[in-house]
């Protein structure tokens, strides 16, 4: 799995919408969702992430 801007790839899913991430970045997934997209987040954005250790990816999901 490549490596994808984390930042620009969450702020353009869609309510419902899904990315997958390799599970190298699982500290950098919780920097940017809290600090990067505080704004965001104030704005009504929410997500929500899920591990998959047997395909060693992250699922980031936006439910709001």
């Amino acid at each position: 799995m490549e490596k994808k801007s984390i930042a620009q790839t969450l702020r353009d899913l869609e309510v419902g919408g899904c990315a997958s991430f390799p599970i190298e970045q699982a500290g950098s997934l919780r920097t940017i969702i809290y600090r990067d997209l505080a704004v965001d987040r104030c704005n009504g954005k929410k997500f929500t992430t899920s591990h998959h250790m047997q395909t060693k990816s992250i699922i980031v999901t936006r439910v709001a």
